[in-house]
């Protein structure tokens, strides 16, 4: 028998169409790249007011203001844990826990030493650090929920010390005193002074590695400035990434890396952006400004991956009135509470 070479070469192209014809058939269509759902902003934005004793939020998802229904007389200050399950609450003589998940109150207690304004919890709401005045001084008190322990933190040469802020551990903490910004553990008797200048400590990194404080960063491990230039306010998105905002009375935010060096112009408001806050879920931002009648507060929302505007929205304060503190923690979840 003779060998046809035309009769094989159409034979390999018939079957060569027919296994691509097979393969259409049998195509899985979920495997195709499909564009996902962009992520949207969500959970709340808490914040409080001078002169008012309530804590308002802004509800992300529904687009709508609102307050606590609590009553908060002498309200002094409040934080939220990073887990987003646990609201503090500094007033009159008392310091307060609510389950944000459960929304109820589950601790309440008339502490030894008066709160008299800034407070501070760690990351899962065990640990609390707040301003109090001993011996006709401006001292540090912590305050630990589980046990009840309540005492005077040590400062420096028994110095005043104000504005502290929790590592995220809720073992570290670093505060201020009239000859410069501090950093110790709750347990330390001799505290370190990371720097003499009069600045006050604004965010600790997740990891609580480095410290942001008036525009500067201190790798707290090393217990020294971090390298390079910063200047105005920051807020770390991670450990490797901040917002900024330069100078400290801009109307605009930038992206940049820790060393300074990558920026990213991210949006303009118009007005000085009074403060600040990255959401915990580590993509979108919130600004708040106030309007020119000073009748308002601008609060912008703004995704600074995609680098697009979410929303805007005013939330009226009247005049005279101060935002004095803005959290935007993680929603709250059963797989982190605590009894």
């Amino acid at each position: 028998m003779r060998f046809k070479p035309r009769r094989f070469k159409g034979l390999l192209i018939f079957s060569l169409i027919l296994l691509m014809l097979t393969n259409c058939s049998n195509f899985d269509e979920p495997s195709v790249k499909k564009s996902q759902a962009k992520p949207k902003a969500s959970g709340n934005i808490y914040f409080s007011l001078s002169g008012k004793d309530s804590i308002y939020f802004l509800d992300t998802d529904q687009h709508k203001f609102d307050s606590f229904t609590i009553p908060i007389p002498q309200l002094h200050d409040f934080d939220i844990s990073q887990d987003g399950n646990w609201l503090l609450v500094a007033y009159g003589a008392h310091i307060d826990r609510y389950n944000l998940l459960k929304f109820r109150r589950d601790y309440s207690r008339k502490v030894e030493f008066l709160p008299t304004g800034r407070i501070t919890v760690n990351r899962d709401g065990r640990v609390v650090i707040y301003e109090t005045q001993y011996q006709a001084m401006r001292r540090l008190a912590v305050l630990y929920i589980e046990t009840g322990d309540n005492f005077i933190l040590n400062s420096a040469n028994d110095g005043a010390a104000f504005a502290p802020k929790i590592a995220p551990s809720g073992q570290e903490y670093a505060w201020s005193q009239y000859d410069g910004l501090y950093y110790g553990k709750l347990n330390q008797t001799n505290p370190v002074r990371i720097s003499s200048a009069n600045i006050q400590a604004e965010d600790f990194s997740p990891s609580g590695t480095y410290l942001a404080a008036d525009g500067d960063i201190f790798d707290v491990r090393a217990l020294s400035k971090y390298p390079g230039e910063h200047g105005g306010h920051l807020r770390f998105i991670d450990d490797y990434f901040l917002i900024q905002q330069k100078p400290a009375d801009s109307d605009s935010l930038q992206k940049i890396s820790i060393s300074g060096w990558k920026r990213t112009f991210l949006f303009r408001t118009g007005q000085p952006i009074v403060n600040f806050v990255v959401g915990n879920g580590q993509r979108f931002v919130a600004s708040v400004s106030t309007t020119p009648d000073a009748e308002n507060l601008l609060f912008y929302i703004f995704d600074f991956v995609d680098l697009e505007k979410e929303f805007t929205m005013n939330f009226h304060v009247g005049p005279q009135t101060k935002l004095n503190k803005l959290i935007w923690p993680l929603r709250p979840s059963s797989s982190s509470q605590h009894d």
